[in-house]
């Protein structure tokens, strides 16, 4: 029991042991960090979610996941909104720092690792909710509240997303069957090779980037607290309304709910340090994030061992 969770709890945490020591020795600096996230939200992540949704079969459930996600954001957002003159010098931006949940650069890596990149069809689905959100009231948003020039439409936003656009053009492969065609070809097995060997390096190269990236503000961690447990609330709520529906109307196995587990584990959007300037609320920002991300890892370790 405990080599089989240390098999896939050990590696992760060695990879995130090894971003940190990257970042401590040199070995890595914060541009090179940038250009490996750009190769995971560029190349590798939309490679394998294309192909995920090419294979997946979409039904009742999918519009299920869907439609609670974009509800749940919606609500989340309105609920903040209210309650954000509970927050002090960081009231403002508190409807922003705990919405959405970031898929692209640890979701899909921990809950592949969970139960399979096979099985990740359902992530991608709660993405799009996720994306739709972030793309249009969090960046306009964030725009708004730094002063920061809008230079381009929503439109343009989300079609120069190479993972968002790679999810809409996998679930057309799906549904239109090509993603099935393609397995009937005799170079059926170039495809599936090629695919393999792109997004092998997907998890390790995001691994190492959440170790390069953690940091902590020993000053603000009450305030970073209050956020992260304000979230947490609201996600636990919002686990158990769609794992309620889904049991309700389209069934639970346990691969979906390790998968919604993992998914309402997951930290905020990573956009909002991209739109934050001034020093200290980045600081703030940055610190929980970390702690965000350290709540995520629990909640993998956890499931490593009971599910």
């Amino acid at each position: 029991m405990i080599i089989k969770v240390l098999e896939t709890l050990f590696p992760v945490g060695l990879l995130i042991g090894l971003g940190m020591l990257c970042k401590r020795t040199g070995i890595l600096s914060s541009d090179t960090v940038s250009g490996l996230k750009k190769l995971v939200t560029h190349l590798f992540l939309p490679v394998l979610v294309f192909d995920t949704m090419a294979h997946a079969s979409l039904g009742a459930d999918s519009l299920l996941l869907f439609g609670c996600s974009v509800a749940f954001h919606l609500i989340l957002f309105g609920v903040a909104r209210k309650v954000r003159h509970h927050f002090g010098e960081n009231a403002q931006l508190y409807p922003y720092m705990i919405e959405c949940y970031e898929c692209g650069m640890i979701g899909y890596a921990l809950i592949g690792a969970l139960v399979g990149t096979e099985h990740l069809a359902p992530v991608a689905v709660l993405d799009i909710g996720s994306c739709i959100f972030g793309f249009t009231i969090l960046t306009n948003g964030l725009m708004l509240l730094t002063g920061e020039k809008k230079e381009h439409g929503i439109l343009y936003q989300v079609l120069h997303t190479p993972t968002f656009v790679a999810l809409l053009a996998g679930i057309a492969a799906g549904v239109t069957g090509a993603g099935a065609w393609i397995e009937t070809l005799p170079v059926s097995g170039i495809y599936t090779n090629s695919v393999e060997l792109v997004t092998a390096p997907l998890t390790p190269v995001i691994l190492l980037c959440i170790g390069f990236d953690l940091r902590f503000e020993k000053d603000a961690l009450g305030d970073i607290f209050r956020v992260a447990l304000s979230r947490i609330g609201m996600s636990v709520l919002f686990f158990a309304i769609t794992a309620g529906l889904c049991l309700a109307f389209t069934g639970m196995d346990r691969t979906l709910l390790v998968t919604l587990i993992m998914y309402f584990a997951l930290p905020p959007t990573f956009l909002v340090p991209m739109y934050v300037k001034e020093e200290k609320q980045a600081r703030f920002v940055a610190g929980y994030l970390s702690v965000a991300i350290i709540f995520s890892l629990i909640v993998f370790a956890v499931l490593c061992i009971f599910a």
